[in-house]
């Protein structure tokens, strides 16, 4: 079939007979393909089901080559139902059709009477791709639906490509996906988009992007008709000409405006492809029914040949600003190139607001080209103005595409710490949030009630009082993200609300109006904030987007000026519990009619719905006026603060008769630090350094004050706020974070940390938060004060963690989804499951949840864990037996940084080289070894050294190594001087080391390991041996025994699976200070820890001596072999009550045949030792050997987990 038959079928309206001979094309094998001569009538058995439908008729069936069995369906559906306000509805029509046939999947066709034209056709299963077939036993699977729009205009250019596509293909189930596959129409998108947008940037600020950074060509800059660039003419304001910063900064804030500026156009842009799917533009009359669906590209941009060459500045600007941006024009009339008049809406709502545009924008031209290809790319795609759901995929470019290609674009999203969540980590997260908060409010009913309404619509529990009362509650719910990014969680919110409600009005008999309610809930719950203003933008489009869905004639959009907001988060210069008793006092003194708090409160309301310019302009000049008030009452508040701690400071340093301050030291000293800190403050909000972002919670959202003027609070704090170490941010800006007082800072910490602590401080009490975030915080350092802030002043409802899992695209995170309430009764024990190794992308996240295993929670401030329960019984058996590392008389060290190992670090030539030059450099030059050097009981030494040129150890009087005492080192060093100069790890001269406290242990016996590892990696060192910055070493007691049992399986398990920072990615972990010092050592006895390390001398003698000392086996063999033996020593410490009732032990028998090395210094004589030693360990009858079987098959269940784990 060609394409234009192929097209010209899915332009009609539906036709049954054209179905089916397009269903012969695409399967094209009449022994996959069965068409029923007498189609079936499959009955509609429920209410629900008669109110969707007129009819279902089987129209045969498909059966791939992988064996699964696809029916046909043909369903009408009432002229009434609009399947996208029922597509919760609808997919539960489907689920009922092939569970009661029980199907896996099938292919749908949806249409109405024949004078409705738009139809669908559907692709449902309840598999993703080749995961198909690896369903649970005994688990119901979500249904998915895979749609295409049909019987429109369009050319729909992926339905016939993919329909051929799949006509060529084996028609496996796969095959059907991939035809159905939503993903590569999003990526082509976003990679088509991004081209454009770079052509367009590239044309006004002569910028390239390459290798992800913005290369600068000034004469590549397009210039006016005077010749000037509009980079000078245009973006160069007068803001930054008088700004105090360099020209190079001023250059980099005018390219970013000109990056912005076509966001901005290309946004507008893409926003009115969505409107024009609604038949909006251009249409005859204002009752706005028959507008052109390609009203941009071929009424404005074809319809005026002559002027395509300054299309923004003839037809864009004046569309933007002074149509779509305009109510006043009479019958919404717009004058085509043409000269026909036809209809633009006014859509108001800030999106079309010249204000944010330059001085001369309209002057802008751009060449021909850039805007027919610009429309040629977008005419190649479907646009649906109905966003999609991890249930429901329209195969076509929807409103979340708009936030994809926001945070995309974003300036340095990574280091910006943004990242795009997944549509269905959002769906869960949001429901989750909705079941808890009305949990909260339902004494009556439970957790699982709430589980079948919000996620299976399931309403068999509840009364309809009572589903009133769950309308009245969910209708009150106060909602905040304070990143919202472009709005993926107020919008996931959203959506869920709005089915939930919508369905529950049904279940009542009551109207459904799907714009009331979305008003509804943008208007009373929704609330965002975000530092980027593009972030901003985005968000406010997709919910004018979700509500132009529904309306079937433009209205004006509202504004949500005061609903997304642009501001930080994490700075305010008020307190949320700061007194405004005298802020309408100061207010009024200025105005002729008093205003109140519930004044302004209804002023901001009313601000949503005006659509008046001038009294837009109004409301906000007064809206900023009582913002303005606020602030400077707080001020006086700031101000009288730091009277008041001068004058207690006065009053403690006052001198009583007889010469004494009447204040004490310490009590003078808390004065002196709290006046100077809010003396600090004070300078720092005045130089706008901190707080030129600052949000005031109260001020912007007056809505959640009650009418005392007290910050009441969200009930759902909720997003996916940014990952950027503090120590990466502007060090004035993370001062100023600081000095905001808040727990959970730490200067090595990570900025999302302070978001848990500020969402909890804006939630109302019993109120939930979720987020996505890193889960460093669960076991790092830097986390401790996140942690101890969580036990204290929440309640754990969930965590999740997913490790390494590629949970963001083209980003490298490791992450957990935190659910608490702001409550500290610690009473209820959360759900939490470890999803790091398991967790696959292409299956649902539910799924997952579903079959994975029982975990267990272990939180305290030493780290939170997540334990199956078995191994929850194991660690804290081992704490019982064990005693922590840090509690052995050891002291861990990280090993030396140079700053610049390039000239530090040398080979075995340049060492003889420099030697010889000057014998002395020989006092200096030490052997080197590098984490990757160091294995487990091996030393694989690449023959570097390390120039010590230390700085001195004050504790022993030991002066800086004088670099002019050693010309060699001097002269070799000199070829690198600049980088030794500028680097940060320096001594007093640049030829020096850093301090180094521990410089003596460097000579010392020791334990040596590297940092990061794939399994457990420790050598005892008495060669004096230097260690590198990727490595650690230990010092101090009992060392050979410490190595033994940190290279043992069991130790390695029980650090891995407990104490651990958590893996890396690929399945590598760290054995760091902080983690390593928890680990519990199981208590022995001197004859316990000499066996034990006499087995570590054997071991390294084994991998060290080239020489076999057997003949037949080689020297690993034995060493591994006698590593078993450590094994099962260690085993026993941990565990001997258990080894005893099953009566097996190693340690008198290794006591007896494992003779010690000590004091002998020939070779020989050590390898004949260690040689009977493995020949008496292979004898049939010895205990050790036989034991090593034995408890394998007697202590399986408490073994063999540990043994086998990798």
């Amino acid at each position: 079939m060609k394409k234009e038959k192929l097209r010209a079928i899915f332009q009609a309206g539906y036709n049954r007979e054209n179905w089916i001979r397009t269903l012969h094309y695409i399967v094209d094998n009449k022994d996959l393909l069965t068409v029923l001569l007498s189609p079936k009538e499959i009955s509609l058995d429920t209410q629900r089901q008669n109110k969707i439908a007129q009819s279902i008729t089987q129209l045969g069936e498909i059966k791939t080559r992988d064996g699964e069995r696809l029916p046909i369906y043909e369903i009408k559906i009432h002229d009434a139902t609009r399947i996208e306000r029922k597509r919760v509805a609808v997919n539960q029509l489907i689920k009922d059709l092939i569970k009661k046939e029980a199907f896996s999947g099938a292919l749908a066709t949806f249409h109405n009477e024949d004078h409705i034209q738009e139809w669908r056709f559907s692709f449902i299963s309840k598999k993703a791709g080749s995961d198909f077939f690896a369903e649970a036993e005994g688990q119901e699977t979500q249904a998915k639906r895979y749609t295409y729009i049909f019987g429109t205009n369009e050319k729909h250019h992926t339905a016939v490509e993919r329909f051929q596509i799949l006509h060529q293909s084996y028609l496996k189930l796969d095959d059907f996906f991939e035809a159905f596959n939503v993903e590569p129409i999003s990526e082509s998108f976003f990679k088509g988009y991004k081209e454009h947008f770079l052509k367009f940037v590239q044309f006004l600020s002569g910028d390239e992007l390459k290798r992800g950074k913005w290369v600068s060509n000034e004469n590549n800059r397009a210039k006016d008709k005077n010749g000037i660039t509009y980079f000078d003419s245009i973006f160069f304001l007068e803001k930054y000409k008088k700004r105090p910063i360099t020209d190079e900064e001023k250059k980099d804030l005018v390219k970013k405006d000109i990056r912005d500026f076509i966001k901005r156009l290309l946004g507008r842009l893409i926003f009115l492809y969505f409107i024009q799917k609604k038949k909006w533009l251009g249409s005859s009359d204002n009752e706005y029914k028959d507008g052109n669906l390609d009203f941009i590209n071929q009424k404005l941009f074809e319809g005026d040949k002559k002027n395509q060459g300054n299309f923004y500045s003839k037809w864009l600007s004046p569309l933007f600003f002074d149509t779509l941006n305009n109510g006043n024009r009479h019958n919404d009339e717009f004058l085509l190139p043409d000269g026909q008049k036809v209809c633009i809406p006014f859509l108001n709502g800030g999106l079309f607001d010249e204000s944010q545009e330059p001085k001369g924008h309209e002057t802008i031209d751009f060449p021909t080209s850039f805007f027919e290809k610009l429309f040629e790319f977008f005419n190649s795609v479907n646009f649906t103005v109905y966003e999609n759901s991890p249930e429901d995929h329209t195969v076509a470019v929807d409103p979340e595409m708009l936030g994809n290609i926001f945070e995309n674009l974003l300036e340095d999203n990574n280091a910006k710490g943004a990242f795009y969540t997944p549509k269905e980590i959002v769906q869960y997260m949001t429901q989750e949030c909705l079941i808890e908060y009305l949990n909260t409010h339902f004494e009556q009913y439970n957790q699982e009630d709430f589980t079948k309404l919000i996620k299976h619509h399931q309403t068999d529990s509840f009364s309809h009082k009572d589903l009133e009362k769950v309308i009245d509650s969910i209708d009150k719910v106060k909602i905040c993200d304070p990143a919202i990014g472009s709005g993926a969680f107020p919008m996931g919110l959203l959506q869920e609300i709005f089915h939930l409600k919508s369905f529950i009005l049904e279940s009542l008999g009551k109207e459904v109006d799907p714009v009331e309610i979305k008003e509804n809930i943008i208007e009373k719950s929704i609330y965002g904030v975000d530092i980027e203003e593009g972030a901003v933008d985005i968000a406010r489009l997709r919910f004018w987007l979700s509500l132009v869905v529904d309306e079937q004639k433009p209205v004006p959009l509202p504004n949500l000026d005061y609903k997304i907001v642009r501001g930080d988060s994490l700075t305010n210069r008020y307190a949320l519990d700061e007194s405004i008793e005298n802020v309408f006092r100061q207010i009024n003194k200025k105005r002729n009619e008093p205003l109140t708090l519930e004044g302004y409160k209804q002023m901001v309301h009313d601000f949503l719905h005006e659509s008046d310019h001038e009294k837009k302009k109004e409301f906000k000049q007064t809206i900023e006026e009582i913002k303005s008030a606020f602030k400077l009452e707080l001020n006086k508040n700031e101000i009288q603060k730091i009277a008041d701690a001068r004058g207690a400071l006065f009053n403690l340093e006052q001198v009583d008769m007889f010469g004494k301050q009447k204040g004490k030291k310490a009590d003078i000293k808390k004065a002196k630090d709290k006046l100077k800190k809010l003396e600090a403050n004070k300078k720092d909000t005045e130089s706008a350094k901190v707080h030129q972002n600052a949000l005031e919670w109260r001020f912007e959202f007056p809505n959640l004050l009650d009418e005392d003027g007290n910050f009441e609070g969200f009930d759902i704090v909720i997003g996916n706020p940014p990952y950027i170490q503090l120590q990466k941010l502007d060090k004035v800006y993370t001062k100023g974070l600081e000095g905001q007082g808040f727990e959970t800072f730490a200067r090595t910490g990570d900025i999302y940390c302070l978001f848990y602590e500020r969402g909890n401080q804006i939630l109302k009490e019993n109120g939930t938060l979720s987020y996505i975030t890193s889960n460093k915080w669960m076991r790092a350092g830097y986390g401790k004060a996140t942690r101890d802030y969580f036990l204290k002043n929440t309640l754990i409802s969930q965590l999740i963690d997913f490790g390494d899992a590629d949970i963001f695209k083209n980003a490298t995170t490791y992450t957990n989804i935190l659910q608490f309430k702001k409550e500290n009764k610690n009473e209820k024990q959360p759900f939490v499951c470890d999803l790091s190794h398991k967790f696959n992308p292409k299956k649902s996240l539910v799924e997952h949840l579903k079959q994975s295993k029982s975990f267990t929670s272990d939180f305290s401030q030493e780290g939170f864990l997540i334990v199956e329960k078995m191994k929850q019984k194991l660690k804290e058996q081992i704490e019982k037996i064990g005693k922590p590392l840090r509690d052995w008389g050891v002291e861990i060290n990280r090993g030396i940084l140079t700053g610049f190992n390039e000239a530090f670090i040398i080979d075995e030539e340049t060492k003889n080289r420099l030697i010889e030059e000057d014998r002395s450099a020989e006092e200096v030059i030490k052997p080197l070894l590098r984490g990757r050097d160091i294995k487990r009981y091996k030393n694989e030494s690449q023959n570097l050294w390390i120039i010590n040129t230390h700085n001195g150890l004050k504790s022993k009087d030991t002066p800086p190594i004088d670099i002019e005492q050693y010309p060699s080192l001097k002269a070799y060093l000199d070829q690198n001087y600049s980088q030794l100069k500028n680097r940060g790890d320096k001594g007093i001269t640049p030829y020096n080391l850093r301090n180094c406290a521990y410089l003596e242990d460097f000579e010392k016996e020791k334990i040596m390991w590297a940092e990061i590892v794939y399994d457990s990696a420790f050598i005892y060192d008495t060669q004096g041996y230097y260690p590198e910055a990727t490595s650690f070493i230990m010092t101090g007691e009992a060392l050979p025994y410490l190595t033994a049992v940190l290279n043992s399986k069991p130790a390695t398990f029980f650090f891995k699976n407990f104490y651990s920072g958590g893996d890396l990615r690929g399945n590598t972990f760290r054995y760091k200070k902080a983690y390593l010092e928890r680990l519990p050592i199981p208590e022995a006895d001197e004859s316990e820890k000499k066996v034990l390390g006499i087995l570590v001398d054997y071991i390294q003698f084994l991998y060290k001596e080239k020489e076999p000392i057997n003949e037949y086996v080689p020297n690993s063999h034995i060493a591994e072999l006698f590593e078993e033996v450590i094994d099962g020593l260690v085993f026993e410490l941990y565990f001997k009550k258990v080894f005893k009732l099953v009566n097996i032990t190693f340690l008198k028998y290794a006591e007896r045949d494992y003779p010690s090395l000590e004091g002998i210094e020939e070779t020989k004589q050590k390898k004949e030792i260690i040689h009977n030693a493995y020949q008496k360990l292979r004898e049939k009858d010895n205990e050790v050997r036989n034991n090593l079987v034995l408890m394998k098959i007697d202590l399986k269940e408490l073994l063999m987990p540990i043994l086998t784990h990798k």
